[in-house]
């Protein structure tokens, strides 16, 4: 069993109407075979992507894979927004995936990270065609790290992988901002009360004077001297 066949960009509608999309990887010959579909928002086609679980190793014996990119991200329709839609995409995608042709309907879904809580996302939903799961490096329990610690909410994760956190900060009133994003950014050259650093240790080293255009050689004197 050698030959694969692969299909780029397949396209599965969500109950809302959004298209998400996904490379699948099929063996060869007729079939069924049992699907392995994996839902991250790093691009589909990335080396962590194959690097957890090699598609074309997979599919050589006798799987087929599927490589989704969750909504908002990639090839997929939607808006990014980290953990909200993945326990319903999940369901989706995964009674999508059970009936792909050359499906025999059973189901296990694989990856790491954020594509190993997609999965943990999708198990408590019950889609029928769900049999195992094999999450890894990823929280089994949200309340854990990934939102929330000890009751106390926690941005560590959900920060770097949310734009919008970013945009919503530099939207809002300075009054809502944190006080270091309240200073106003520095302006040095003319026109400034700040000088140029720069032009000042050039200054220093010999020439004239940026702010009195006197000209000097070396170091110049300190106040009093």
């Amino acid at each position: 069993m050698t030959e694969i066949q692969i299909e780029f960009d397949v396209p599965a509608k969500m109950r809302d109407g959004t298209v998400l999309r996904a490379d699948v990887y099929r063996p060869g010959g007729s079939g069924p075979w049992p699907v392995l579909p994996s839902r991250l928002p790093y691009g589909k086609q990335m080396p962590l992507a194959v690097a957890i679980l090699d598609p074309l190793a997979a599919a050589r014996r006798g799987f087929m894979v599927v490589l989704q990119d969750t909504r908002g991200r990639f090839a997929s329709e939607g808006e990014w927004e980290p953990w909200t839609h993945e326990e319903s995409d999940g369901y989706d995608t995964v009674r999508w995936a059970a009936a792909l042709p050359g499906a025999n309907g059973s189901v296990g879904m694989i990856g790491a990270s954020y594509f190993g809580n997609t999965q943990w996302m999708a198990a408590p939903s019950k889609p029928p065609e769900l049999k195992a799961i094999a999450p890894m490096v990823t929280w089994s329990d949200p309340d854990d790290g990934l939102w929330t610690r000890g009751g106390a909410i926690v941005l560590g994760i959900t920060a770097p992988v949310d734009p919008h956190d970013g945009r919503r900060r530099a939207e809002a009133p300075a009054r809502h901002r944190p006080r270091h994003a309240r200073r106003r950014p520095r302006q040095t050259g003319a026109g400034s009360r700040r000088p140029d650093r720069r032009r000042l240790r050039r200054a220093a080293r010999g020439g004239r004077s940026p702010r009195t255009g006197e000209v000097r050689r070396g170091r110049w004197p300190t106040p009093g001297s």
